[in-house]
């Protein structure tokens, strides 16, 4: 009688542990599978613009060059008025509203404000002075930078050139997680102050 017993005692033992084990192989395979669906699917790279050397690339992250790119860019876009800075420029900085902080976008406002009347009434043309060097994107931390412009300024008062300047501004650029914004990056404001370069 013992060896029948024994017999069902083992089968039960281990249909037990295979009915522990597999409820444990289920429980992992729907935890990776909530994983898989959770995980972030995009990642956004920023890509140097001088690959011959190779690059590594780490999502979500952004180097010197391709901070002061967009910093270069986003800012000659503000400053370009090719028909008259009244309209241009309010223009520009609705369009462009979601790559700048919220605090430069009311400095941009209070600026248009006060040049309206006065300094707008023009035509601008801005061009880069000079290419990128690592010197002119300084890492603050944190996906920051202080990205160094120098702007070569020319405008126009009915055809006739009223100003020729290359001004070097110094720009805060940091990281933007705004939907409105693919780039990532957005210009925080001014990190110094402009100065005039003779």
């Amino acid at each position: 009688m013992a060896k029948p017993r024994n017999g069902l005692a083992a089968r039960d033992s281990i249909i037990w542990r295979q009915t522990f084990f597999i409820g444990l192989l289920i429980t992992i395979i729907g935890g990776l599978i909530a994983v898989i669906i959770l995980k972030q699917n995009e990642f956004l790279c920023h890509v140097p613009p001088d690959l011959s050397q190779g690059a590594k690339i780490k999502p979500g992250e952004f180097e010197q060059p391709g901070a002061y790119t967009f910093a270069a860019y986003i800012w000659r876009e503000l400053n370009t008025w090719p028909e008259n800075g009244t309209a241009d420029y309010r223009a520009k900085i609705d369009a462009l509203e979601c790559y700048v902080s919220e605090d430069f976008k009311r400095w941009l406002d209070s600026n248009y404000a006060q040049k309206l009347g006065t300094e707008l009434d023009r035509t601008r043309e801005v061009n880069l002075t000079l290419n990128y060097a690592p010197s002119m994107a300084e890492p603050l931390g944190a996906n920051t930078y202080k990205i160094t412009l120098e702007m070569h300024i020319i405008e126009r008062v009915n055809g006739a050139e009223v100003k020729n300047i290359i001004v070097r501004y110094p720009l805060k650029v940091g990281e933007d997680g705004r939907t409105c914004n693919p780039m990532g990056m957005r210009i925080d404001g001014f990190a110094g102050q402009a100065e005039r370069i003779q």
